[in-house]
């Protein structure tokens, strides 16, 4: 896919819902540059409200996943797959080493160490 294909994309925003920690304020920042200077339209995926919501509404959509069987992760898995594919999204960012199952669109991912494989 072609960089100026590139229209609308959903990011897992899960790192901006408690108080910011490392890979939260790479996030955000990483979001701020993409509002600067892109025109893509962003759709935030998380499990509950942000605790940093900064951005313009017109730019950045926030959507809740919510749980399925009391499970936060599997709910975001399974929900933000089947949004990025009900939205058309065009690219799915990580910040994280997570991606949701099954997507078809291109991905990117971020995985900043590996201290949590044995």
């Amino acid at each position: 896919m072609r960089i100026n294909a590139i229209r609308k994309i959903a990011l897992d925003a899960r790192p901006l819902e408690n108080p910011i920690n490392g890979i939260g304020r790479y996030f955000r920042e990483i979001l701020r540059q993409i509002v600067e200077q892109t025109d893509w339209e962003l759709i935030l995926l998380t499990t509950r409200p942000l605790a940093d919501n900064q951005f313009d509404p017109d730019r950045v959509t926030v959507l809740q996943t919510g749980k399925i069987a009391g499970s936060t992760f599997v709910g975001f898995q399974l929900r933000a797959a089947k949004l990025v594919s009900d939205l058309n999204i065009d690219l799915y960012f990580s910040p994280r080493h997570h991606l949701p199952w099954g997507l078809k669109c291109p991905q990117i991912v971020t995985v900043h160490d590996l201290a949590w494989v044995d």
